[in-house]
């Protein structure tokens, strides 16, 4: 269990350390990897308890979640039926890699559909947690607040605003902790996630309406197929995630609609991602991930006061419609195959930077398409300040505006040898990202490319540039 000097850090997020976990295979399923005896609490406001089914065991009923979390052992479940639960919950110990224990609700708030990054929710027959009566101590603030390992919740739609500001939806400080399936917003000044501890699952979850959607600390997390969307300012600076720890994978997510008229412009500028300080932030993957429609808003800022912030790898990511850029200050960052459309609309989209934040060395830029991400013919490029040592740029597809998709000019920061400058990458639907289907990663998406491409087979090694690999019929 994690000492109390270091929640401190997590919550109020000055520092960083702390993580969740994963490795790199796919998950596919809406339930997470939970073991169970079969036996389970219901939890339910109602007096009437619909049977389980005859393979489960009912121990007993409560009519509030922390009672059944007082008691709940290894192996067990808490059934939390639906209705609306004003309280805040705290884990009281631990479950086992054999028999973890969950906090499940009857009929979820968030479910995953394949194919694609799909998170439907629902509003009302399910288990809710709102008010003002979270759990607090002198240094958390949270609806439920995980303290031990092998801990599963899963399924809650969690919300309480107005509030005051450092709220939190989920708060984890338990290893090995599986967080699925919820819905949780509007929550004032607070983030819907923040986990810590190592090897934790994320995944699954709607995240909207909120100051930060997840604040990652720890080791080995993984996060995948969640929903992320308008984060805004609210008590403090907004953004949709900030990565701490080491060895994380954050893949198949989806960011989307940050209108501008909502977030104050002399406030704040939320990023997609970010990181800073003397804290440890190593070994990050951003993969598949799926950002479109971010007004005042920019991709990331990674920065560090000290060396223990490096070797993050940006790859595959379909980044469309994004009004901010990428500032790099650290060094080994890789930004691989990404696919960049209609961003940073006044200035220059990606940035390898040196001073006051750190200095990017050995930073890679290859087989990625910028696409009119600028006003004038420089901007749809990268930059390498002078200070930047060993940087590696080439096998970039660089082009304007459609219809044109016209070459860019004046640019001279790196020369690439294999690179590509003009000419229509012949996109499915440039105008559709999504697809007919609305539905981010399937295979209508309008930023295939068709089989007559200038981008497929031309990259490093004979890849496709951008995010996606040419598929026929």
């Amino acid at each position: 269990m994690i000492k109390y000097s270091y929640l401190v850090l997590i919550v109020l997020s000055l520092t960083a350390c702390g993580g969740g976990s994963g490795d790199d295979e796919s998950s596919s399923s809406n339930s997470s990897n939970s073991s169970s005896s079969g036996s389970s609490y219901i939890v339910t406001k109602t007096q009437t308890v619909e049977l389980l089914d005859s393979s489960d065991t009912v121990l007993f009923t409560f009519t509030t979640i922390q009672d059944c979390a007082d008691i709940v052992e290894a192996g067990q479940t808490c059934l939390v039926y639906p209705g609306t639960y004003s309280e805040g919950i705290r884990t009281i110990k631990s479950g086992t890699p054999e028999n973890r224990i969950t906090f499940r609700a009857d009929n979820p708030a968030a479910t995953y559909t394949q194919p694609g990054i799909s998170i439907s929710t629902q509003a009302e027959n399910t288990a809710v947690i709102q008010g003002e009566n979270l759990y607090q101590d002198e240094y958390v603030y949270g609806a439920i607040v995980i303290e031990h390992d092998y801990i599963t919740v899963e399924g809650f739609e969690i919300f309480f605003y107005p509030s005051d500001c450092f709220r939190n939806g989920i708060v984890n400080f338990g290893s090995h902790t599986e967080i699925t399936n919820n819905y949780i917003h509007d929550i004032s000044g607070g983030a819907g996630i923040t986990t810590g501890g190592d090897d934790g699952f994320v995944a699954y979850n709607r995240i909207a309406n909120m100051n930060k959607g997840l604040n990652l600390y720890g080791n080995r997390t993984l996060v995948e197929y969640n929903d992320f969307s308008r984060m805004i300012y609210d008590c403090q600076d907004a953004d949709f995630m900030r990565a701490f720890g080491s060895n994380h994978i954050i893949r198949y997510n989806y960011f989307h609609d940050n209108y501008g008229e909502e977030l104050p412009t002399n406030l704040t500028h939320p990023d997609v991602i970010q990181t800073f300080g003397d804290s440890i932030a190593q070994n990050i993957s951003f993969e598949y991930n799926f950002i479109k429609d971010l007004e005042h808003t920019q991709m990331c800022n990674l920065e560090t006061d000290g060396t223990g912030i490096s070797n993050w790898s940006f790859k595959n990511n379909i980044i469309y419609n994004l009004s901010g850029s990428a500032f790099i200050w650290i060094p080994r960052v890789v930004f691989s195959r990404n696919t960049i459309i209609y961003t940073s609309f006044d200035t220059i989209f990606l940035w390898y930077r040196s001073g006051s934040g750190g200095s990017s060395n050995y930073g890679v830029v290859k087989n990625n398409l910028f696409i009119d991400t600028g006003i004038n013919p420089r901007n749809s490029l990268y930059s390498v300040e002078t200070g930047v040592i060993d940087f590696l740029g080439d096998y970039n597809y660089i082009a304007g505006a459609p219809p044109y998709f016209s070459e860019k000019t004046n640019w001279t920061d790196i020369e690439e040898l294999n690179g590509i400058n003009g000419g229509d990458p012949s996109f499915m639907d440039i105008t559709n990202p999504l697809g007919p289907d609305g539905i981010p990663w399937t295979d209508d998406d309008g930023l295939r490319l068709q089989s007559e491409s200038t981008a497929i087979g031309v990259g490093e090694n004979g890849v496709d540039i951008g995010a996606y690999d040419f598929q026929t019929n």
